[in-house]
């Protein structure tokens, strides 16, 4: 597709283009929204791709959490949702299933949905990301900002102009989540 060929010397096939950290009542369902730019499949464990809760919104990684997503392998040009699983005061992400989930967030049954574990929740209030790593390297970076997130809103995220810049700029915060459906100006670089 023509959103992914701007796309071919980033330096990771997978970046993150959504999160929702808050959600009405307990935050059972946040989850982080990936998409392959590539024009291949990309099996995220094959291809050395892990992901990290991150506290600064640059390459400074001495505070990241590591993450642990379950076997997830993308088609070209897919999306899917990375479900952040946990259980932590009255939250007990682990206790629902996968239908559960798709119910609250009303997630069409052709979107994968794997759980994404190693980090009790994402802060509400913003200010945090998800970084997307490759062989223990960093390759890019998703980072919201203080008030970016709203009950069951998200931040979304878009390439950035220069190919070499490893962070995605935001699109948009306290946007009408939408899981599995990432906007064509999103893939675009500017």
């Amino acid at each position: 597709p023509a959103a992914h060929a701007a796309t071919s010397n980033s330096p990771s096939p997978v970046v993150v283009t959504e999160i929702v950290a808050d959600n009405t009542g307990a935050d059972d369902f946040e989850f982080v929204e990936v998409h392959n730019l590539s024009d291949a499949t990309v099996d995220l464990a094959a291809s050395g791709i892990t992901f990290a809760y991150s506290y600064d919104d640059s390459a400074d990684r001495t505070r990241d959490v590591a993450m642990t997503a379950e076997p997830l392998v993308l088609a070209a040009g897919e999306t899917a949702l990375l479900w952040v699983s946990y259980t932590s005061g009255s939250v007990d992400a682990l206790a629902r299933s996968v239908a559960d989930f798709r119910a609250f967030h009303q997630v069409a049954e052709n979107v994968q949905v794997v759980r994404l574990t190693g980090q009790p929740g994402i802060a509400n209030g913003g200010n945090r990301g998800i970084r997307v790593l490759q062989n223990g390297q960093l390759a890019s970076w998703s980072h919201a900002p203080t008030g970016g997130f709203g009950v069951d809103l998200a931040t979304q995220f878009r390439l950035p102009a220069d190919v070499a810049e490893p962070r995605l700029d935001v699109l948009a915060v306290n946007a009408a989540p939408t899981p599995g459906k990432v906007a064509p100006e999103a893939l675009v670089r500017p």
